[in-house]
């Protein structure tokens, strides 16, 4: 139980006799009017605020802690560094499961020691939608799913700015987050170094169950089986937007996202997916940046899939149709192939991260900062000047090819058509639409070695701007031709 010096709270009850408050809401203090937590939410009433001071808190009236239903704010005095609930190994943190809505608000505290026997090491909602901000859940874990949080039976808990990190599940998945038939919404939360056999970050399943997961990190997960990042599963649907998702693994299947089971279709946009790893299994590539399996149909737009270790871009197997759409597939060891259906709009363009190995922002030339901020590729944004040394495309360090390659793709602006040629050669390239018919040509005739780039104003040979829609780059040398689609956008 927490002790704190007399004169510490005689000095304090002198400061509040001094402040300003409304009479008709209390403020419970800990330890200094009451010595546990429990106490102090059972003295509490609708509206009411719970403060606790800077300490460790332990004992069992300083776990398990339960609102009864009742709309008040627990926080501490100075935050999650310096207020700590430590449930020494056994029982939770917290436990909702009164029908609390958002007015059950919980900030500020570290959460951690916790064991939920089940569900839900650190804090566990059971038809109950409370607000958890500000925390650090950590070092918990569950014997089957959510060792930091669980979301079951219709919760729809709101998390923001929390940091959920070491967490376990042990014998099932979601060892950051776990939320079955529940939508809780996730936002501007870090959630890393979590494990679990699946979805160690975070694991989403239930046919009623759709989170809304935004402006979140997810790093360093690691699942034993599939998901290393995020497993969506059973029919789960929901959205995961503005997230960056790196360097996570699955031993399996699905390093960054696995996407499971027909009916599941979760909506995976502008997410920056790099440095995620899941190994080959049975000759086919694991997915290290995004896994879907058994008739999954999830929308995936506007991601950039980069720079993961192993196992390709994507993956798809028994019958899965993700629609895959305005995504930048890029070096991706295992390659750079999505799967699926094509929505157009994809290219393979490097994304020119201010530093690819920590700085996901992009340089002020990359290829997925488009003229309209609504239809950035990618987590975030410009971060950076342009860098005249680098090329939207392959490694400028290695030999000429033909590759050709467009930029920006998407986009509604001028575009560059860039390539490459080992030797002096005969060349033709033109713009045409899907029909095959000629729209622009942009040069005939002889160009030497190395690298070139061309321009296209996005008008036709009559000088007329041209629609919205898919087009092709195409250029042809004697005996070899390369194409690329280009996307038009409004």
């Amino acid at each position: 139980m927490r002790v704190l010096s007399l004169w510490v709270c005689v000095l304090l009850g002198v400061v509040l006799i001094a402040l300003p408050h409304d009479a008709s809401a209390a403020i419970h203090y800990v330890p200094c009017e009451h010595p546990t937590i429990q106490d102090a939410i059972n003295a509490a009433i609708d509206g009411d605020t719970v403060q606790v001071a800077s300490g460790r808190y332990t004992g069992e009236h300083n776990k398990n802690l339960d609102f009864e239903g009742k709309n008040l704010l627990v926080r501490s005095e100075f935050g999650p560094q310096y207020t700590i609930i430590d449930c020494e190994g056994s029982g939770r943190g917290f436990h909702f499961h009164n029908g609390e809505t958002h007015s059950s608000v919980i900030s500020g505290f570290r959460i951690t020691g916790g064991d939920g026997m089940e569900d839900g090491g650190g804090i566990l909602c059971e038809g109950a939608s409370p607000t958890i901000s500000g925390c650090y859940v950590t070092g918990n874990e569950a014997e089957v799913c959510g060792g930091g949080i669980a979301c079951r039976d219709g919760s729809a808990p709101k998390i923001t700015d929390c940091h959920i990190n070491g967490n376990r599940a042990k014998t099932s998945g979601g060892g950051g987050i776990f939320c079955d038939d529940s939508s809780p919404t996730v936002t501007r939360c870090t959630i890393s170094e979590n494990t679990g056999s699946g979805g160690a970050g975070f694991l989403s399943r239930g046919p009623a169950t759709s989170p809304i997961v935004s402006y979140c990190t997810f790093f360093s997960n690691v699942a034993t089986a599939c998901g290393g990042g995020i497993y969506c599963d059973h029919f789960s649907s929901g959205s995961f937007q503005h997230n960056i998702i790196s360097d996570n693994s699955a031993a399996e299947y699905g390093g960054g996202i696995m996407v499971e089971n027909g009916g599941t279709t979760p909506v995976i946009a502008n997410n920056t997916i790099v440095w995620n790893q899941a190994p080959p299994a049975g000759g086919w590539e694991g997915g290290g940046g995004i896994c879907c399996h058994s008739g999954c149909a999830p929308d995936i737009r506007n991601n950039i899939i980069a720079y993961n270790r192993e196992g390709g871009a994507m993956h798809c197997a028994n019958a899965a149709y993700p629609t895959v759409s305005f995504c930048n597939l890029f070096d991706n060891v295992g390659g750079d192939e999505l799967c699926g259906i094509d929505g157009g709009g994809n290219f393979y363009s490097n994304p020119l991260f201010c530093d690819p190995n920590e700085d996901f922002l992009l340089a002020e030339n990359s290829p997925c900062l488009l003229d309209d901020p609504c239809e950035l590729v990618g987590a975030l944004g410009m971060g950076c000047p342009a860098d005249p040394a680098a090329v939207p495309m392959n490694d400028p360090a290695a030999a000429p090819d033909l590759s050709l390659k467009v930029s920006p793709n998407p986009g509604r602006a001028e575009a560059v058509v860039m390539f490459s040629l080992e030797d002096a050669a005969e060349v033709t390239v033109g713009i045409f639409d899907v029909l095959g018919r000629e729209i622009r040509m942009l040069h005939e005739g002889t160009l030497g070695s190395g690298q070139h780039i061309l321009s296209w104003d996005g008008c036709d040979n009559r000088g007329q701007l041209v629609p919205h829609g898919i087009y092709l780059a195409r250029m042809q040398t004697p005996g070899s031709e390369r194409m690329s689609r280009i996307a038009r956008i409004r």
